[in-house]
C-alpha cells in the first residue's frame, strides 16, 4: 500500500503488521502468525526521538516495512515486549536509526481460547500440507516404479523358463514366463519331470492341469502360485497324494478338480484352516473322501460341489 495512506498492512517473516497514522500518534499492531501473540501501541513524536514531524516518521516507518533500498527493520521479542529496530538512509545521505517497543496485548479468556484454536488449526493445516506433499512424492515414486515394472514385463514377455532342474530337456519343458494356461504338467520322480517349485515363476498362470503328481501334498511338492485360479489334478490311481496341505500357497484358487486320488482324505479340515476363494470343487474317483462331510462343508460355504 502507499506510504501516504492513513493505514498500511505488511507481512514480514512470520509477522502480520498494521501501521496507522493518527492525528498525534502512529498506531502499530503486530501479530505473530505462528504463536498468535499480539503486540500493539500508540507512538508519539517524543517516543520516536526523531527531528522530523509525525507524518515524515510515518513515511520512514512504512519504507522500512516495505524493505525499500536503504530502509530496513529488525524484529525481536524479549519476554512480553517486541522490539522494532529501524534503520534508514534518507535521501542517500542522512542516516536515521531508532527503535520502538510494543507491549504484548493482554487477552481475555475468550481471546486466549481463540488463539489456542488458531494455533491448533495452523498446526493441522501445516500437517495436512506436509502429508499432501508426501502423498504427491509417493505418487511420483509409484508411477516411476510402475513404469519400470511395465517395461520389465514387456521385456520378459518373450522369455522362457526351463521347468526341469536336470536331465535332457525337451521343447515342451520350456514355458513362456507370461503363459496363462498349462495343460501338460507332470510332477513325478523322473529326471525329465517338471519341478513344481518352479511354477511360482509363471506369474500370469491362471489355469494349471497336472497329469501326474507323485507327492503326498502340495507342501511336500513346494507348489506355490499367486496367480492360479483353476487347478485340475489327476493322480492316476497312485497312492502318494493324501492331503490338500499346502493348498493355501495358492491363495487365489477358485476352482479345484481332483481325479483318481484313492488316498485323499480330510478335504474340509484343510480348507477350514485358512481363508480361501474356492467356489467350485469336483471330486472324481477318490474313494477315501468323506462325501457327507464334504457336502455339508460346501453347502455351508456356498461352494458348488460335483462328486462322482
Amino acid at each position: 500500500m502507499s506510504a501516504f495512506a492513513n493505514s498500511s498492512t505488511y507481512t514480514l517473516n512470520n509477522y502480520s503488521i498494521i501501521v496507522s497514522l493518527n492525528e498525534r500518534t502512529i498506531y502499530l499492531k503486530i501479530t505473530d502468525t505462528v504463536s498468535f501473540y499480539q503486540y500493539e501501541g500508540n507512538i508519539d513524536v517524543k517516543e520516536l526521538r526523531l527531528n522530523v514531524d509525525l507524518q515524515d516518521s510515518y513515511i520512514i516507518i512504512n519504507n522500512c516495512f516495505q524493505d525499500l533500498e536503504d530502509y530496513s527493520v529488525n524484529i525481536g521479542v524479549n519476554s512480553n515486549m517486541l522490539k522494532l529496530q529501524f534503520n534508514a538512509l534518507v535521501g542517500g545521505f542522512l542516516k536515521m536509526a531508532f527503535e520502538i517497543l510494543l507491549r504484548e496485548k493482554v487477552m481475555s479468556n475468550d481471546g486466549q481460547l481463540t488463539i489456542n484454536f488458531n494455533r491448533l488449526e495452523q498446526k493441522l493445516v501445516a500437517g495436512l500440507s506436509k502429508l499432501e506433499q508426501r502423498c504427491k512424492e509417493l505418487e511420483t515414486i509409484i508411477e516411476d516404479k510402475n513404469s519400470q515394472l511395465l517395461d520389465l514385463t514387456d521385456k520378459l514377455s518373450n522369455a522362457h523358463i526351463c521347468m526341469i532342474h536336470s536331465g535332457q530337456s525337451q521343447p515342451y519343458h520350456y514355458k513362456c514366463l507370461n503363459i496363462n494356461k498349462v495343460t501338460d504338467f507332470t510332477f513325478t520322480n523322473n529326471v525329465g519331470s517338471f519341478k513344481p517349485e518352479l511354477v511360482k515363476y509363471l506369474y500370469q498362470l491362471e489355469e494349471a492341469h497336472i497329469n501326474s503328481f507323485y507327492y503326498n501334498n502340495f507342501n511336500e511338492a513346494k507348489l506355490k502360485s499367486n496367480s492360479v485360479k483353476i487347478l485340475h489334478i489327476s493322480i492316476q490311481g497312485q497312492n502318494h497324494f493324501n492331503s490338500l496341505q499346502g493348498i493355501e500357497e495358492m491363495p487365489n484358487l477358485e476352482k479345484l478338480t481332483i481325479i483318481q486320488a484313492p488316498s485323499l482324505t480330510n478335504i474340509p479340515s484343510v480348507l477350514k484352516s485358512y481363508k480361501h476363494k474356492i467356489n467350485y470343487i469336483k471330486i472324481q474317483t477318490c474313494g477315501q473322501v468323506n462325501v457327507v462331510e464334504l457336502q455339508i462343508y460346501c453347502q455351508t460355504n456356498n461352494i458348488k460341489l460335483e462328486i462322482s
